[in-house]
């Protein structure tokens, strides 16, 4: 989906007389990045590429109004969607609205950025909800024993140590040759 995204976004951008570089395929974590388990939703850092590196995305340089015209389109035409905590905007016209609409269909854009808002609602729901499940609660706890008898005191919980880990630390989905 990636790829076909930034191949329509390119083509319409040529048509516009504009050179658009897509970031690399690689810089978009598919279905089978990595060799165990893939991270998801509030863990998900930067996935590994093939090496084990994490990707981060490409610097975007400063372009002119125009390409960011055809690009983005008119300013003041945007689709929204709302969930209970945050409202979305995206562009409706340009480059990026086009390659959407071609993919998903007319009402594609805004049903796919509702989804994507439900979903994150939904996430931080069931997260809200698990911190005030006592087995939740109680595994927790039995983690930051382990990790304090591991020698790791300052591990309050997997999430925030997950979310404080430099990008270079090893792990089971981020593993680091030993020195030699």
């Amino acid at each position: 989906m990636h790829e076909a995204r930034q191949r329509l976004i390119t083509h319409c951008m040529t048509e516009r007389g504009f050179r658009y570089e897509a970031p690399p395929v690689d810089a978009t974590p598919s279905a089978d990045a990595g060799s165990g388990p893939a991270q998801f939703g509030i863990e998900a850092l930067n996935l590994p590429d093939s090496a084990g590196r994490p990707v981060t995305q490409p610097a975007e340089r400063p372009r002119g109004k125009a390409f960011g015209r055809a690009l983005y389109g008119d300013p003041q035409r945007k689709i929204s969607a709302r969930n209970k905590e945050i409202t979305v905007s995206r562009p409706a016209t340009g480059c990026l609205a086009d390659a959407e609409r071609r993919l998903l269909g007319a009402g594609g854009p805004r049903r796919a950025l509702t989804l994507q808002l439900r979903l994150d609602q939904g996430e931080r729901d069931a997260l809200r909800t698990l911190g005030k499940d006592r087995a939740f609660r109680g595994a927790t706890a039995r983690w930051r024993s382990c990790m304090r008898q591991a020698g790791f005191p300052a591990a309050k919980d997997p999430q925030r140590l997950a979310a404080a880990l430099r990008p270079d630390t090893p792990s089971p989905n981020n593993p680091q040759p030993a020195p030699t």
